[in-house]
């Protein structure tokens, strides 16, 4: 390294006088003016050692210098890197606790939307069973309102087939009964009220639904037991659809049975 140093000899150069010293200098100033006029700044110094003194000094305190510099610039990257990390913290934690609120509104309003839901859903199985509970309250008055007309008009047409049995009646006052009972069965059949009529000699299996046993005759054969042997009233049946049929009031019939007795019901 001195070897950049290596000046020409000492008697090139002129000795100051020791009077005309010049105050010394910082170890800036030196450098400067080493890198400015090396050549003056050597004729300033008695010998080469004390200009190497010199130069070791100021290189000293840059050096110093440098050290305070990057000290401080250390201390105010670390400052701000702490800042930084602590605003970073701060928002990651504000952060989490709006998330953790949110997550918590969320399984609140989710929780309320369920509870609203079944609520809904309850209600409208309730309201559907109140509709059809009307509805069988409806169908099942209008049907007892049916029944009770129809066999107000049955009896009427019961009524006058007894009186039509008495020969005693005779001529207009006969006809007129029976257009009149005509008329009856008339318009209970256009309001789907069909009179059912067993046949004599038929199974009585096979029309239990629709007729009923009010007597017994002796059979004359194993082969008319439960046969009808006769029928003492027509039934009468709504047909409300093809496959919907509604007794009003059945058939009271007589059947051949072999055991006889009184009347019976069944």
């Amino acid at each position: 390294m001195w070897k950049l140093f290596s000046w020409p000899p000492r008697s090139k150069y002129k000795q100051p006088n020791k009077k005309e010293r010049k105050p010394e200098t910082q170890p800036d100033d030196h450098i400067d003016a080493l890198l400015e006029s090396p050549a003056d700044s050597m004729g300033e110094e008695k010998d080469l050692s004390g200009f190497k003194k010199r130069v070791v000094k100021a290189f000293r305190h840059l050096s110093r210098d440098v050290r305070g510099v990057r000290a401080d610039m250390t201390g105010s990257f670390k400052g701000l890197t702490n800042s930084l990390l602590s605003q970073h913290e701060q928002q990651k934690l504000s952060i989490q606790g709006t998330h953790r609120t949110a997550v918590e509104q969320f399984n609140i309003a989710t929780q309320a939307i369920g509870e609203l839901n079944g609520q809904v859903a309850a209600l409208r199985e309730y309201t559907a069973e109140q509709q059809e509970q009307l509805r069988r309250y409806q169908e099942g008055y209008h049907w007892t309102i049916t029944k009770d007309f129809c066999q107000r008009i049955i009896r009427c047409v019961d009524d006058i087939e007894k009186h039509l049995k008495d020969e005693t009646i005779e001529g207009a006052h006969r006809e007129n009964l029976i257009m009149v009972s005509q008329q009856l069965v008339y318009a209970l059949d256009g309001s789907g009220v069909e009179q059912v009529e067993p046949k004599v000699g038929s199974d009585f299996k096979e029309i239990r639904d629709k007729a009923q046993i009010v007597g017994k005759d002796p059979a004359s054969s194993p082969e008319q037991n439960g046969q009808v042997s006769s029928v003492l009233a027509p039934g009468y049946s709504l047909y409300v659809t093809d496959t919907e049929i509604r007794p009003i009031r059945p058939a009271k019939v007589r059947v051949f049975s072999t055991q006889t007795g009184g009347q019976t019901h069944e």
